[in-house]
Order: C-alpha cells, then structure tokens, then sequence
C-alpha cells in the first residue's frame, strides 16, 4: 500500500486503502491458495507465483493477482519471502515474477 497525502494523520491505524480493498476479505479459494504456496514451499527450494497459479487452475490468469495477494499476505503474516531477481524486495510495489521461499 502507497503512501497518500491524506492518510497521514492515522497511518498506523490503517487497514485497507479503499472500500473495495475493506470488502474483499480472503474466501476459501484465497486459503487455497495460500496453502498451495506453502504446500510446493515444502517440498521445494523456492518456487514462482507464476508456477503456483499455472499449477492451480487452467485458466491461470484468472488467479494471478490472487496468488500475488495470497504471497503478500503469507509475508505480512512472517511465513514467506518474497524476490526478484535474486534481491528482496517490497511485493506491494514488486511487477513481474515474484520468487516465493520459505522463511528459515
């Protein structure tokens, strides 16, 4: 989430960055796939996000930003690691393929 001018004052306090980021809480598809991550984590080195949704479902595209967001939230949570090209980076402003290890 980007800084914005008009959140200063409660930056701490803040959750989401918009209506519809507060209303599309995880359903049970964004817990499948967060658990698919850790599933193919435990198995493997390190793996892509491009490998996970092209593994979950035909129509990978469809799942791609969501298997980016389920990344994101097993980082917050201290789960995974996120790269790019061998260097750490900050996922919320990371484009392209993210490389999704473990955390040791």
């Amino acid at each position: 989430m980007s800084y914005r001018k008009r959140w200063k004052s409660d930056w701490a306090e803040l959750k989401y960055c918009s209506e519809k980021c507060r209303k599309e809480k995880p359903n049970q598809l964004d817990k499948a796939i967060e658990q698919r991550i850790l599933t193919t984590l435990a198995n493997t080195r390190a793996t892509t996000d491009e490998a996970i949704y092209k593994e979950l479902e035909p129509k990978w595209d469809r799942l791609r930003e969501r298997t980016r967001r389920a990344a994101r939230r097993l980082e917050a949570e201290g789960k995974l690691l996120i790269y790019q090209q061998g260097k750490k980076v900050d996922s919320s402003n990371a484009k392209g393929t993210l490389e999704l290890r473990l955390k040791s």
